[in-house]
């Protein structure tokens, strides 16, 4: 049944007489051609329009590879910037911590220095001045005790 109704649908009732039926032929032939011709006519456009659409994505990835691929170069470059920033603060870091441990050193050496100079050299008493001013011939008065030393030092330099 289902094979009948598809061949009384495909097969239009056409009269017996061949030129009527030439003539309905040809003028569907043509309307057939005329209907193909303006799918053919809508087909091509779409195509162009397509082919249009193509080529603007193509040229818009284009400008977005790009674009990305600037925006990767950039963002190398603000790693590198942030990475030598962070190397430099490291660097400014760890020389102000230098820094300190040679200010911490000096002040240790300086006490040192100075706890040593005081129990090996200690300071001339009044009466060691007097004594070094009677030599070199002058009086140095009490207050005066750092030119005191000053001379006491340049009397040991000329003895020794």
């Amino acid at each position: 049944m289902y094979i009948s109704v598809i061949l009384w649908h495909s097969t239009p009732a056409y009269p017996n007489d061949p030129t009527t039926l030439r003539a309905i032929l040809q003028r569907d032939l043509e309307t057939s051609v005329v209907q193909l011709e303006q799918t053919l006519g809508v087909i091509q456009t779409q195509r162009k329009e397509l082919e249009e659409e193509l080529n603007r994505e193509k040229l818009l990835l284009e400008q977005h590879k790009e674009v990305q691929q600037s925006l990767q170069e950039k963002l190398e470059e603000a790693k590198g910037a942030a990475l030598l920033q962070h190397n430099s603060d490291k660097g400014l870091k760890e020389l102000s911590k230098k820094r300190l441990r040679a200010l911490e050193l000096q002040q240790d050496l300086m006490r040192r220095l100075a706890h040593f100079a005081t129990k090996h050299f200690p300071l001339p008493s009044q009466a060691d001045i007097n004594k070094t001013s009677k030599r070199v011939g002058e009086r140095v008065p009490a207050h005066n005790l750092g030119l005191g030393l000053f001379i006491f030092q340049q009397s040991e330099a000329t003895i020794f």
